[in-house]
This record gives C-alpha cells, sequence and structure tokens, in this order.
C-alpha cells in the first residue's frame, strides 16, 4: 500500500498481481509506504481510510481527492498463481513437495478461507461492507502493461515496470474434472466485480483524463494567489563552477522569448531541501508517517504523522519561485544560475535531486569548462573540478531526459552545442 500526497493517488496491493513490481515504481512519489508483512503490505481500501485518518479527515484531503487504485487478477487465474507460487518458490508457509492443486483446494487454508471462516476474495480490497465501490481504477492483470503505463502519464510519472516475486513453476498441471467448475462457483462474487472492470475503468480513467485537478486539495478559503504573479510552465537551472560559462548561458537563455533565468542567488534553495529532508530523513518521524497512527499531544513529535516531505517540498519550492524568482510577465522558464561547488558532491546530488522533483518540469544544464581557464577562488583545485565534473556528466548520463551538459569550450565556435541546447529545451 502506498499513498502519494503529491500525486494525489491510493495504491492497493492486491497479492499475486505484480504489486512488489508496482511499488518500485511508485515508491519515489509515495509519502506513505507500507512494507514488511503482508498483513501490512496488502491491506485494502476499507481499512486504508480509517487507518490513515488523520490524512484523510484533514479538509482538503478527503478520499475522493486522491485517485485510487490497484489491479485484480482473473480469480482461477489468482488462486492458480497463488499454487504455483507457494510450491516452488521459497516462502513462509510452502506447499508440501508434489502437492497438486486439488490437494491444496481441499487444504482450504488461509490462500482460501480466511481465519474466521470467510471467503478470501480479491473484491475486498476495493469494496466496502456494504458493497460500495471504493476505487476509481482495478487494473485487470492481462492489460497491467497498457493501463498502468495510462496512469502513470497522467499522474505525471516514469511507467517502466520490473517483474518481482514471479512464480518459478510456470503452468498447472490438469484438473480432475469439475474441479475448475467448482472453483469458479467458489469466486461468483470476485467474478462478478471482474466482468464490471471495462464499465468502472473507463469512468475512472475519464475522470482522470478529463481533469487532474480532480485528485486535488479541495481550497479551504485563504487569500487567492496576487493577480501579478505569474506561474511558469516550467523550470531550468543552470550549474557551473565557471561564472563565465555561467552567465553566457544564462544570456543565452533570457535572449529566449518566455525565459526567465535568474543569477545566483547564494543557493537559496539548498536550505529550502535542507529542510525538507530534515522532514524526509528522521527516522521516528518516518515512522510516525507510515505506521499510520496519531500521535499524542504529549508526544516528542507530536504532529510528525501530519508532515508529508514531497508536498512540503514542492510547497516551498512554489514560493521560493514566487517570491525569489518573481518571474517576469509572459515568462513561461523561470530558473536560475549556480556556481555551487562543494567537497562532497554528495550535497550537488542532493541538491539538483531536490530541484528536479520539487518544481514544475525542471531541466538542468551542467557547464564545464577546462579548468586551465577557470579564475576563481584557490579552493577549486583540479581534483575538486574533477569529481564535480564527474558529477555533472555522471548525473546526466543517469537522467538524460532532464540534464544536459555543455562544454563551454565548444560552446563559442560549435553551432551543434547550440542546437542540443534547443533540442533538450524542446524549444526547436
Amino acid at each position: 500500500m502506498l499513498i502519494g500526497i503529491d500525486k494525489r493517488f491510493v495504491f492497493v496491493a492486491s497479492t499475486k498481481t505484480a504489486s512488489t513490481s508496482l511499488e518500485q515504481v511508485l515508491k519515489p512519489h509515495a509519502d506513505i509506504f507500507r512494507s514488511g508483512s503482508a498483513q501490512r503490505k496488502h491491506i485494502g481500501l476499507p481499512e486504508i481510510f480509517p487507518t490513515y485518518d488523520f490524512l484523510f479527515s484533514q479538509p482538503g484531503y478527503s478520499p475522493d481527492s486522491f485517485f485510487k487504485f490497484g489491479v485484480m487478477r482473473d480469480p482461477f487465474d489468482w488462486i492458480n498463481s497463488w499454487y504455483r507460487y507457494r510450491l516452488g518458490n521459497k516462502v513462509e508457509s510452502p506447499l508440501p513437495e508434489g502437492m497438486s492443486f486439488a490437494d491444496f483446494w481441499a487444504l482450504k487454508d488461509w490462500n482460501i478461507l480466511r481465519g474466521n471462516g470467510s471467503k478470501h476474495l480479491q473484491r475486498d480490497m476495493f469494496l466496502g461492507g456494504d458493497g460500495q465501490l471504493m476505487a476509481d481504477v482495478i487494473i485487470p492483470y492481462d492489460r497491467l502493461d497498457d493501463m498502468f503505463r495510462d496512469i502513470c502519464a497522467e499522474l505525471e510519472m516514469p511507467a517502466g515496470l520490473p517483474r518481482a516475486n514471479v512464480s518459478r513453476i510456470r503452468e498447472t498441471q490438469s484438473l480432475p474434472d469439475g474441479l475448475e467448475e467448482e472453483v469458479r462457483a467458489f469466486y461468483e462474487e470476485d467474478y462478478k466485480l471482474y466482468a464490471e472492470l471495462d464499465a468502472i475503468n473507463a469512468e475512472g480513467m475519464a475522470r482522470l483524463r478529463a481533469d487532474r485537478r480532480v485528485f486535488r486539495p479541495v481550497q479551504t478559503g485563504g487569500a487567492a494567489p496576487a493577480s501579478a504573479e505569474v506561474v511558469p510552465d516550467g523550470h531550468v537551472f543552470v550549474f557551473s563552477y565557471c561564472p563565465e560559462a555561467g552567465g553566457s548561458i544564462q544570456t543565452h537563455l533570457n535572449n529566449r522569448p518566455g525565459f526567465c533565468i535568474r543569477g545566483e542567488n547564494n543557493d537559496a534553495a539548498l536550505h529550502l531541501m535542507r529542510s525538507r529532508n530534515a522532514i524526509a530523513n528522521h527516522p521516528e518521524m518516518t515512522a510516525l508517517r507510515r505506521a499510520g497512527k496519531k500521535t499524542a499531544a504529549s508526544a516528542r513529535c507530536y504532529g510528525a504523522e501530519k508532515m508529508f516531505p514531497r508536498e512540503y517540498g514542492r510547497a516551498v519550492a512554489a514560493t521560493f519561485t514566487q517570491k525569489v524568482l518573481k518571474p517576469e510577465p509572459n515568462s513561461r522558464i523561470a530558473g536560475f544560475r549556480s556556481g555551487l561547488t562543494p567537497r562532497d558532491t554528495g550535497v550537488l546530488r542532493r541538491y539538483v535531486t531536490f530541484l528536479s522533483e520539487h518544481f514544475e518540469n525542471t531541466r538542468i544544464v551542467f557547464v564545464t569548462r577546462r579548468h586551465s581557464d577557470v579564475t576563481g577562488p584557490s579552493r577549486n583545485t583540479p581534483d575538486l573540478l574533477d569529481s564535480i565534473d564527474t558529477f555533472y556528466r555522471s548525473h546526466r548520463d543517469a537522467h538524460p531526459d532532464r540534464c544536459h551538459l555543455i562544454d563551454y569550450d565548444l560552446w563559442p565556435s560549435d553551432p551543434q552545442t547550440q542546437k542540443d541546447l534547443t533540442a533538450f529545451l524542446g524549444e526547436g
């Protein structure tokens, strides 16, 4: 189970539906993530909402303001997958070697019947006790790749889907006559929901595509943004240890229509990153957010469960854009240039990551230069500049969609370098 505050989603991790793989994609965008035992991880919407009432009861954070989705498998395929997984994989509750599906079905253990004797059904993850649908979209397992890619596109998240926890045994042996019909009859209630998924999903995806603001906090009053504020479509940040090179790229960008790239600001946003990370990386505060327990007024970290790092980071980033960058009228792109040269390039990595994840539609431009031509503080030694160059290149290689590298020694004489920058910015 994962909850993304900024992206406004609730993901329901049903068993044997690629939930581990889906979590790998969604986790970087989640503020609350339940891992560990199956009892913690695989909880349905009827349990999620009361467990995290401290969030969903807040004004503007009702369940309706979140996009709620999960995956459902054909019930007969689902229980067959469980059988193969427990028979062929190293698990906590393996089936005896060579056990047939018929014997497994006759066992009627926790995969089939719960401790209270009720059926173990997938529908319980998505429907309330009164049978009311609580999810917006329930992806059929056989359409997982296409539908999850569409959802990620709407939520503005990368959608590459790895595969994990796959059953080693790929096929179930033939079944005795009549057993398949018995199994399908047992899951009649699940099949009823499964047959309705196309209609359910058509409505849920239509809402998501029509206006993502459907899944956003409800405005609860307060001062409206000043009419003079300009909200840019995106941001560009220029990093260079050479003032001349950084200034030249800054000037070049500002000559483009709709660009407003400010100069250095003593890296004020670096302190926003540290403030955000203070909340995100504190073990006790993180544990309280994930546990879903309301803290007592006397608790040392009282209220920590209400502090969501990504939401906070996005809010301070938006304020920074308006109150520090202050884009000019008609600006489409805002940003600044930085000359930061820390000895620990981990600071640069965290800084660039913060900018990329919390400012809208961010692009990073790294600018290198021949070290012998760089004038500046004596602390900018060749070894230091080598380490920064290495970081620039490695980060560009890891994130080519949002990072670009310019060799300033080629910039004045090679027109292709300007064309490459134009293509990277999508301005061609």
